[in-house]
C-alpha cells in the first residue's frame, strides 16, 4: 500500500490485491460534523457513477 500525494481533506492509498492483483485507489477521509458526513457520502454517490 503506498500513499498517494493528497489534498486537504484527506489521504488517499494505491492498493493491490493479493488474490487478483488488481489495483484500486481508496480515500481515507476524516470528518468531525454531520454535514461533513453527508459530503462524504455525496461525493462516493459521484464515484460510483459510471458517468463520473
Amino acid at each position: 500500500m503506498d500513499e498517494l500525494e493528497g489534498g486537504a481533506q484527506g489521504r488517499t492509498y494505491f492498493v493491490k490485491v493479493k488474490e487478483t492483483g488488481v489495483h484500486y485507489a481508496i480515500k481515507s477521509v476524516k470528518y468531525l460534523k454531520q454535514a461533513d458526513n453527508e459530503r462524504s457520502e455525496k461525493e462516493m454517490k459521484k464515484l460510483e457513477s459510471k458517468f463520473s
